[in-house]
């Protein structure tokens, strides 16, 4: 027996075993990710939400602490603050729909290594298959 064949790491059945695992660990890998966009997707739409609330609350508030202003008046008040729709919503919800894209483009490049990786990994596969038959018929 030479020594290339008693150093070859293995036979069909331990290959099949040693791939199937790193399959099982990229699509772990790829589960997790997926979960996780899916998670901050919903926390996207959840702070979305709360800014929206907030705003609709600072104007029922300085409503009841002002009932003699009108609502121009009461806009007013609050821009000299600062706080104005614009800056407390409009801008914040921009940015965050920005940083969703973002997070869209970054998956996307994922799932293409990912594809990369698990073709690579398909391509040694065949590879380590092929000479584990040649040492069978050796």
């Amino acid at each position: 027996m030479s020594r290339l064949h008693e150093n070859y790491r293995g036979s069909n059945k331990e290959l099949y075993i040693e791939y199937t695992t790193v399959a099982a660990i990229l699509s772990t890998l790829e589960i997790t990710v997926y979960n996780e966009i899916v998670a901050y997707k919903e926390n996207v739409q959840l702070a979305i939400k709360l800014l929206e609330e907030t705003w609709e609350s600072y104007l029922s508030k300085v409503k009841e602490l002002s009932p003699n202003l009108s609502h121009d008046e009461r806009l007013d008040v609050l821009a000299a603050q600062g706080v104005t729709e614009n800056t407390l919503v409009t801008i914040p919800i921009l940015e965050i729909k920005n940083m969703n894209i973002s997070v869209d483009h970054i998956y996307q490049e994922f799932q293409t290594l990912m594809k990369q990786v698990k073709d690579g990994v398909r391509e040694v596969q065949k590879l380590d298959f092929q000479t584990s038959k040649m040492f069978l018929d050796y």
